[in-house]
């Protein structure tokens, strides 16, 4: 098994095994996301890695995944709003850039909560600033363009968390 050197007070917060047919999404905090190719060279066990996205100092990584041109993407907000963005919204980018923003008007003072790829397996579970936690199905998530507002979910001050499960 292979690893990878982590500076302090970094977080690894996705792994998987590579799928060399598909592309990385990477998505901000801040409401920035980008499409890079996986042109990730072979190093040593204790290589740092390359640099995928550029980050403000107060952003930071909130998901990740392998996709293709078929994948649409789950969004969530922390003012409660979500929205579901094809892959062509999303955009490709060169590595070590921003990206691009994905949060429309009313999300000036918000974040971005959670970003995945979406799944019809999946149905999710919003959890407020109260610790209230709200059933959503993932079909009522609307399809919208990348600043696009999205859909108000859950009327909150505050989305402390997002959690996905599976549908059985």
């Amino acid at each position: 098994i292979g690893a990878m050197k982590v500076k302090s007070g970094d977080e690894v917060i996705y792994a998987t095994i590579d799928n060399p047919d598909k592309k990385m999404a990477l998505f901000t905090q801040n409401g920035n996301g980008a499409i890079v190719a996986k042109d990730i060279p072979v190093t040593n066990r204790m290589g740092v890695g390359v640099k995928r996205l550029a980050l403000d100092k107060q952003d930071k990584i909130i998901g990740v995944s392998q996709v293709s041109n078929a994948d649409a993407f789950a969004i969530f907000t922390s003012n409660g709003y979500a929205k579901i963005l094809k892959y062509s919204e999303v955009g490709e980018s060169a590595r070590n850039r921003k990206g691009q923003a994905l949060l429309g008007s009313k999300h000036k003072e918000h974040s971005l909560i959670r970003v995945e790829k979406l799944s019809t397996d999946y149905n999710y579970v919003m959890q407020n600033e109260d610790e209230k936690l709200t059933y959503l199905y993932s079909k009522n998530i609307p399809l919208d363009v990348r600043l696009g507002n999205g859909k108000q979910m859950l009327k909150t001050n505050k989305l402390l968390n997002v959690y996905k499960f599976i549908i059985v």
